[in-house]
């Protein structure tokens, strides 16, 4: 493929039987700019042919492949190895080979939590919670003190592993292929991780409000405290802003990284139940209560300009 596919993280956008949705993988790109060509994916929902288009010029195909599963998330991109790695709806990992033009099944049996933190080695938990890592090479299989509950592989290619429950809950630093354990810290017991890891911070959701792990010093800092229940929360493509949803208000709530704390407020016309930002951080997307519909709010602005019909995936 003689175009190169840039993103930190591909994602698929599709309805129905052919794709409608187009997502940018990349910067947005208007035709003249220089280095490496901006390009948008695009996998029907249910399976089917990728295919490849120039960005902003979306009515231009520069490359399809054979038919791929039905995707549920995006794990990564590899950017040398031209791959686009996702989960499947069975939880199986799959890779788009953009160079062999095909489709390959990585994993026979469910990778549960997969994840990747640079679209070659996925990492993911079996069923006797286990960690598995899977590259076209070899593939690594690690049994953590207790039952692991998620991986979190860092770009430097260390693994945090979080396993245990109630007080016993644990987060575990390694370097694989290598089985010693590094480091080790007391993780909550009750958490939910944002969707992507903000820089060198693993930022949890927990009852006190917002939590953030030093992914290399596994040093927690101090939480962000809010006065309701956290409903939801996503960062800007950046890390430099986290985006907080919080139980009976119209606001979103954003706070700084640096700072540590809330900065700014936007509002919504109602309660929002979930959020999304877009891959080029322009936009966050609120979710309404009913589901049928979404928010459209200006970053840059921090004004909310519009509400748009759409479905809600996990994608």
């Amino acid at each position: 493929m003689r175009r190169t596919l840039l993103a930190a993280a591909a994602v698929i956008a599709a309805c129905g039987g052919e794709p409608k949705g187009l997502v940018p993988v990349s910067g947005a790109g208007n035709g003249s700019q220089s280095g490496p060509d901006a390009l948008v994916l695009r996998v029907p929902r249910t399976g089917g042919k990728p295919r490849v288009f120039a960005y902003s010029h979306l009515d231009s195909v520069v490359w399809s492949g054979s038919n791929a599963a039905a995707v549920d998330r995006v794990l990564g991109f590899d950017e040398d190895a031209g791959a686009v790695v996702f989960a499947d709806d069975r939880e199986r990992a799959m890779r788009i080979d953009f160079r062999l033009g095909q489709t390959d099944q990585v994993s026979v049996m469910p990778l549960l939590g997969a994840n990747s933190a640079d679209g070659s080695a996925l990492y993911g938990m079996d069923a006797m919670g286990s960690v598995v890592r899977l590259t076209q090479s070899a593939n690594w299989t690690f049994k953590p003190p207790r039952s692991a509950r998620a991986v979190f592989p860092q770009r430097d290619g260390t693994l945090l592993v979080v396993g245990g429950r109630g007080p016993q809950t644990t987060v575990w630093k390694l370097f694989p292929p290598e089985p010693k354990i590094l480091d080790s810290a007391s993780f909550p017991a009750t958490w939910r991780p944002l969707t992507e890891q903000v820089g060198d911070r693993l930022y949890l959701i927990v009852d006190s409000g917002l939590v953030s792990l030093a992914t290399r010093t596994l040093d927690w800092t101090p939480p962000v405290h809010f006065r309701s229940p956290i409903v939801a929360a996503v960062s800007s493509p950046s890390g430099d802003r986290v985006f907080v949803a919080n139980e009976g208000s119209h606001q979103v709530s954003v706070v700084d990284r640096y700072r540590n704390r809330v900065t700014d407020h936007i509002d919504l016309p109602g309660q929002p139940s979930d959020l999304r930002v877009d891959p080029l951080g322009r936009y966050v997307l609120a979710r309404t209560a009913n589901g049928d519909s979404a928010w459209v709010v200006a970053i840059g602005t921090g004004r909310t300009i519009g509400t748009v019909a759409t479905a809600w995936r996990r994608d």
